[in-house]
């Protein structure tokens, strides 16, 4: 059953792989045209590598969900949260119009940094388990 690997959901997916290629190309089509102002350069090649960024980031990030441990990777260093020190769990809204949210794993320590979760992610009903067992902070701040 354990570890499981979780992804985000094949829109969200898609659309930043679409952005990301988007940025990168369009960037390039850029370059190519204004190859000769020098502040133009430096933005396509901005677009440019935030488009790479993007792909690449989307195609390495994951959450790994392990029995006893919360995992989240990507292009920065892998983190991991032992379930014993999540003090509890609480939503932070979207900034848009999207419906998504995010869900912050807040430690027991006062130093570790939380680890946040995109509602985006394609999750299943044992990801949803393993979340239920963790102290809602949301309704104890109410």
């Amino acid at each position: 059953m354990y570890p499981r690997t979780y992804r985000l959901n094949l829109v969200w997916r898609g659309s930043m792989l679409a952005l990301g290629a988007a940025l990168a190309l369009g960037g390039g089509v850029c370059l190519d045209l204004f190859a000769d102002n020098g502040l133009l350069v430096a933005g396509a090649l901005l677009a440019m590598l935030l488009g790479i960024v993007l792909v690449a980031d989307t195609l390495v990030s994951k959450v790994v969900l392990h029995e006893d441990a919360i995992e989240v990777s990507g292009l920065r260093p892998a983190r991991r949260l032992h379930r014993t020190m999540i003090a509890g769990i609480r939503v932070e809204p979207g900034y848009d119009d999207t419906g998504t949210s995010t869900l912050v794993l807040v430690p027991l320590a006062a130093g570790d940094k939380p680890i946040r979760l995109s509602t985006a992610l394609r999750t299943d009903a044992t990801f949803d388990a393993w979340l239920d067992g963790l102290p809602r902070l949301d309704a104890k701040r109410r």
